[in-house]
């Protein structure tokens, strides 16, 4: 398997409500570290056993390994990537000329240039971190059993373990219901079916956010060849959000699982900053 994966990244200490405008660079330099270490520690070739008795090591999960790119886009010399703390081998730089608020269409068109070379195709926003090893493997399953016009999407989540919060938030819950203007069409809104004998349940989201995407070669090559491609249209949200999520929901179904199985494919944000920040309830069952 081949796997490329787009990372727009910027950092510079404006001021602003953005994690790339802070003060301080270190949150973005551990987030982004995460991040491709991640990819590579889940999904790379470069996994062993180590073998006690004669101190060597042993090949694992070779079965499963892929082939990784990850190129990382950044415009105006704003970034963090001389800080660290990976090889610089693991990651491809790619500086582009564009308004910092629209680096995620920049990464977008590499997409287009690459569409006959992976079997996969990721866009992640720079604070984002895949933990489950299983995570391609799931979206095969569904893609097999729903079909190329939807894209399954993972629930964004954050955990903290504080007194009076929850362990863990899914921090990209229904909103107001924009998105529902730039479906296709609103057939299929929930999903059924069974995973290692387990209920699923998958629904239409009205807030398909979730600061990535992933999507077959084939289902890049509808993406790329659309009209709404790089239309850079940014009525969802902000610019930054519409480069991951609006044209991605005019051209495909998007679902996420549903509530009660909210972690069957999900994704970290890093660090915590809606649990640490937000003031709120937990709602009683």
């Amino acid at each position: 398997m081949k796997l490329l994966f787009v990372v727009p990244h910027y950092w510079k200490p404006t001021g602003g409500n953005y994690g790339s405008l802070g003060a301080d660079p270190s949150p973005r330099v551990a987030a982004l570290s995460r991040l491709i270490a991640a990819l590579h520690s889940q999904f790379g070739p470069q996994q062993a056993v180590l073998q006690i008795r004669d101190r060597t090591l042993q090949p694992a999960n070779q079965q499963k390994a892929a082939e990784i790119e990850i190129a990382i886009f950044t415009t105006q010399g704003c970034h963090v990537l001389e800080y660290l703390s990976c090889p610089k081998n693991l990651y491809r730089h790619c500086p582009v000329e564009c308004d910092p608020m629209f680096l995620g269409f920049e990464a977008q068109a590499y997409l287009r240039d690459r569409q006959q070379d992976f079997d996969w195709y990721g866009f992640l926003e720079d604070d984002l971190i895949i933990e489950d090893p299983l995570f391609f493997l799931k979206l095969q399953w569904f893609q097999t059993n729903v079909g190329p016009q939807a894209v399954l999407q993972p629930n964004r989540f954050e955990s903290l373990v504080a007194e009076g919060k929850p362990h863990k938030l899914y921090v990209d819950g229904p909103n107001s219901g924009v998105a529902v203007q730039f479906w296709p069409d609103r057939e299929a809104l929930q999903l059924t079916g069974q995973f290692l004998g387990f209920p699923m349940t998958f629904e239409r989201s009205v807030n398909p956010h979730s600061g990535c995407f992933f999507l077959s070669q084939a289902q890049v090559q509808k993406f790329v060849t659309d009209p709404c491609f790089l239309d850079r249209d940014t009525r969802f949200i902000g610019p930054l959000e519409s480069a991951a999520s609006l044209s991605l929901m005019k051209v495909f179904r998007i679902y996420k699982p549903a509530a009660p199985q909210a972690s069957f494919l999900e994704i970290r944000h890093h660090p915590a900053n809606f649990l640490k920040n937000l003031r709120f309830s937990v709602t009683p069952h």
